[in-house]
């Protein structure tokens, strides 16, 4: 098992669909970078065999990003990641993103995940399904992200409904709940929105994105998202029909 590699790499060309109408990548689709990268190397470094092993399941709780270059279509895309250890229930996994070659990072990212039971997809302990000393040689302390993980505030002002949504077939995963980057699809999708209604541009540039994953959304589910605004900063929410809060997320704009 010394031998290996602590870190992983992920290589990519921004396609068509991944872009928005400034031809450059969309939110949503950095974040399924980010998991495709996180999926492949926990496989290559073994962390997936001891959660299957336990009957367990990877599952996605917070996920954070911020760049200083967004790319553009049929940049190539290189996503660097690895494991950062332990933090209670959560495993803590760090990201750099670089591109067309260059040597100099274009952003960076975190995410927290559990191993739940597949079947109840209720947590496990970590060193449980991993014994500690495994998670330890595989993980590095390097943190990508110089801001911290703090828990997510409530705006001084209050939240506006500005869009609902019927979940579809279409939005599910493997695990049979709407995947994570959706969220972030209707978190920017909501913040334009809440622009719109306001006769503002739709056109929207975020450099740093936060989002927290509360509870699974399934099909047949209808979504309430709020959005509201303080200080150039998008607070969005997505709820449930009986008030249940699913997703929260803070979308900071470029400057």
């Amino acid at each position: 098992m010394d031998d290996i590699p602590k870190r992983g790499r992920f290589k990519c060309t921004v396609i068509g669909t991944d872009t928005d109408i400034s031809d450059r990548l969309t939110p949503h689709a950095l974040f399924g970078y980010k998991q495709e990268a996180a999926t492949i190397h926990a496989e290559e470094n073994g962390m997936t065999a001891y959660a299957e092993a336990a009957n367990g399941v990877w599952l996605l709780r917070r996920s954070r990003a911020v760049w200083t270059v967004r790319p553009s279509y049929r940049d190539e895309i290189t996503v660097e990641t690895w494991s950062r250890g332990v933090s209670l229930m959560t495993f803590l996994r760090d990201y750099r993103f670089y591109v067309n070659g260059s040597s100099i990072p274009a952003g960076a990212g975190s995410s927290e995940w559990i191993i739940a039971d597949k079947d109840t997809h209720k947590p496990l302990r970590p060193y449980a399904v991993i014994p500690q000393d495994i998670v330890a040689r595989l993980s590095d302390t390097d943190v990508a992200i110089d801001r911290k993980a703090v828990r997510l505030a409530d705006p001084a002002v209050p939240a506006e409904k500005v869009m609902q949504r019927d979940i579809g077939y279409s939005e599910l995963d493997h695990n049979d709940h709407v995947n994570n980057t959706f969220y972030l699809r209707y978190g920017v999708d909501a913040a334009a929105r809440y622009e719109a209604l306001r006769g503002a541009s739709c056109g929207l540039d975020f450099r740093f994105l936060d989002v927290v994953y509360l509870r699974e959304l399934s099909l047949g589910d209808v979504l309430d998202v709020l959005v509201a605004k303080e200080d150039r900063h998008y607070y969005v929410e997505g709820k449930k029909q009986d008030g249940e809060r699913c997703f929260r997320m803070i979308l900071e704009p470029s400057a």
